[in-house]
């Protein structure tokens, strides 16, 4: 998808498909320098450091959840689950 000025678009969703009822809390993905413009809303995906990105400011997504927001830039970043606290 093709932003407005050129820049590539890209729809990241984070689902909670945990059967077992559990809710995911303190997800954090392995994000290289992800930046964005325009800026990803912080309360649903921030980097804090280098290859850190916090999802949903840290709480806990219930069984079906989605967290979704779009990012721009140049490349597709790799996100991948770096940690969590599970139940």
């Amino acid at each position: 998808m093709d932003g407005s000025h050129g820049i590539p678009q890209f729809v990241v969703q984070i689902v909670n498909t945990c059967l077992a009822g559990c809710a995911p809390s303190e997800i954090h993905l392995s994000c290289g320098l992800f930046a964005s413009a325009p800026l990803v809303n912080p309360t649903l995906f921030r980097r804090i450091r280098y290859d850190d990105c916090l999802v949903n400011n840290g709480k806990p997504i219930r069984y079906g959840d989605i967290i979704r927001f779009q990012y721009a830039n140049s490349f597709m970043y790799p996100l991948k689950l770096k940690s969590a606290k599970f139940c």
